[in-house]
């Protein structure tokens, strides 16, 4: 038996961010490095070869030129191990994963529950479920009902189909589509509505929309 589970998708919200936060720091990113490496590249094309008796002096001098750059355009070093990236690199990941983090925290959540039905002929499925939301009407203690009795989610017969609280972007795309969409209304019954686990009925309790 298939159960409903949790399936990843991005979110608007997640696309917003990368486009107008982690792009362009990656963009600005890349041109201090490619900068830093083309004032490196004529620095070697200025530089002469020189006899083996001043290669301790050009070596010298290359540590010296070294040190004259920002810190935060040397490679970082952790713990007495040096880094492939620089300290600038780290702190604008660092804001990024930090900022992702707070954006999913803020992602808008519903009450849901949901009948769901599984078997191979979606035509008989589709017809069953809108027998059922013509019988449920707008009862959420019937849906609960029909939920126990028919679902073959085990939140039917646990929980009278209830999945309590859910994060958008968390369920698969239609049924997510469904849940907070502002124009699907509240404490009826929504669908019948097709994922990759079946045909499901929906009710939606309560909906808070984030406001990005």
């Amino acid at each position: 038996m298939m159960t409903m589970k949790q399936h990843y998708h991005p979110t608007n919200a997640f696309i917003r961010t990368a486009r107008n936060i982690f792009l362009p720091l990656l963009l600005l990113t890349i041109a201090t490095f490619a900068q830093q490496e083309e004032e490196d590249h004529n620095d070697e094309e200025e530089a002469h070869p020189l006899p083996s008796a001043f290669l301790k002096h050009q070596n010298l001098m290359n540590e010296a030129r070294q040190s004259a750059k920002p810190s935060i355009l040397l490679p970082a070093n952790l713990l007495g191990t040096e880094l492939p990236v620089s300290p600038i690199t780290l702190t604008i990941l660092s804001l990024t994963i930090l900022w992702c983090i707070y954006i999913l925290q803020r992602s808008s959540t519903a009450l849901v529950s949901h009948i769901l039905l599984e078997g191979p002929d979606d035509d008989a499925l589709k017809n069953k479920l809108t027998k059922y939301k013509e019988e449920i009407q707008n009862n959420a203690e019937k849906f609960g009902t029909y939920a126990q009795l028919y679902s073959t989610c085990p939140s039917g017969k646990n929980n009278k189909g209830s999945l309590g609280w859910i994060k958008q972007g968390v369920m698969v795309f239609q049924f997510d589509q469904i849940c907070f969409n502002k124009n699907m209304g509240l404490r009826e019954c929504l669908g019948p509505v097709q994922t990759e686990f079946g045909w499901h009925l929906i009710w939606i309790q309560e909906r808070k929309i984030c406001s990005w």
